[in-house]
């Protein structure tokens, strides 16, 4: 951030916030550059045929214990911020995940990630809203065209046959 504000020509004496001086620069936030990268390389790993060395990398587990105290946050951790935010609403769009799992990918990413692991992410299918008087207008056509007396009945099934 020190080459950042020299490149602005400020000081800390001038008490000008960081986040500031990166808008006004234009300069992204350097984790939000790292998970671009990351989220850049998982796309990588997943297209990559199997048997390759990074791609056995990432799905190996060691075994053995873990130090005490909180464990770190992992990559495949991250990734699987993603999955999880599918399995509770499939019908989610990529959009909506990218907003709550805070990735910074583009939307195709995600799709492509979530189809190589078996999703299928669609969107639910909604039906329009009726407005009363459409919902009126069904109700008097079905009326008028379910109510059968004998003498049409009979008539329609000798027409069937001839």
């Amino acid at each position: 951030m020190g080459f950042l504000r020299r490149v602005a020509g400020l000081s800390l004496r001038d008490r000008v916030r960081s986040s500031v001086i990166r808008e006004e620069l234009r300069v992204e936030p350097l984790l939000l550059h790292i998970e671009r990268s990351q989220l850049r390389w998982l796309g990588h790993l997943v297209r990559m045929p199997p048997g390759r060395l990074p791609g056995e990398v990432f799905q190996a587990r060691p075994t053995g214990r873990r130090p005490r105290g909180r464990p770190k946050t992992r990559w495949r951790d991250y990734v699987s911020r993603i999955r999880l935010a599918v399995r509770q609403d499939t019908g989610r769009s990529s959009t909506q995940i990218k907003a709550v799992t805070g990735a910074d990918c583009s939307p195709i990413t995600i799709r492509r990630h979530l189809r190589e692991k078996g999703f299928r992410n669609k969107k639910r299918l909604q039906r329009p809203r009726l407005l009363q008087r459409h919902r009126i207008a069904r109700l008097d056509f079905a009326r008028v065209h379910q109510t059968w007396d004998i003498e049409r009945l009979h008539i329609s099934n000798l027409l069937e046959y001839m």
